[in-house]
């Protein structure tokens, strides 16, 4: 789905809700699922959350991040230390 500013949705789209999942062992689980919005800075990236309002991050490169962007979201919704979170990149086209 391409949004009027020129973003659009990688396939299996999540809006902060819960997924479930078996785990290696064969355990069925559930973990957190949150779409993000990154773009480029002088000093990295910063990104926001559209489902989370008020929850934002920085980090010198995606993979930073991501890690920090997981914190934010632990932090900001008040989930337990080590909580599965998927995080999800919304990407934009390239005009």
């Amino acid at each position: 789905m391409l949004f009027r500013d020129g973003w659009y949705e990688l396939p299996q789209p999540c809006r902060g809700h819960v997924e479930e999942y078996t785990t290696s062992s064969g355990v069925e689980a559930e973990m957190n699922c949150y779409e993000y919005i990154a773009e480029p800075t002088s000093t990295g990236y910063s990104a926001y959350l559209p489902a989370v309002p008020g929850c934002v991050s920085t980090g010198r490169d995606i993979v930073d991040l991501e890690r920090r962007l997981q914190e934010a979201v632990a932090v900001h919704l008040d989930l337990p230390i080590g909580e599965p979170i998927v995080l999800r990149r919304l990407e934009k086209r390239s005009a």
